[in-house]
């Protein structure tokens, strides 16, 4: 679930780091975060918007619920599928962070 992760998460944790991590962002009051289920399995399968119409509604939500002035996203850009995504919901691309994470080793 958080392979594509480009938040405060840092690379390796345990199992009970994981925990402790979404449990600070379901707990956080100044943020809003949408769990991915599946249903059949009983299990949350992700935390990220995937699609235009979900990403479009979490920045509704986010303007127009929350009151937010910006919102922002990261993205990996080897993942062009949600580059288009992302463009097609409203985003502007204003920069590329290099070396900004540790993944796989």
């Amino acid at each position: 679930m958080t392979q594509f992760s480009l938040s405060v998460y840092a690379y390796p944790q345990s199992k009970s780091d994981i925990t402790q991590w979404l449990s600070d962002i379901n707990n956080h009051s100044k943020n809003v975060s949408f769990g991915i289920c599946d249903y059949d399995a009983g299990k949350l399968i992700g935390y990220a918007s995937i699609g235009t119409e979900v990403t479009k509604l979490v920045t509704h939500y986010g303007f127009n619920v929350l009151g937010l002035h910006r919102i922002e996203l990261t993205v990996f850009s080897s993942n062009p599928a949600a580059l288009k995504t992302y463009e097609k919901a409203g985003y502007v691309h204003e920069g590329v962070k290099r070396e900004a994470d540790f993944s796989d080793g």
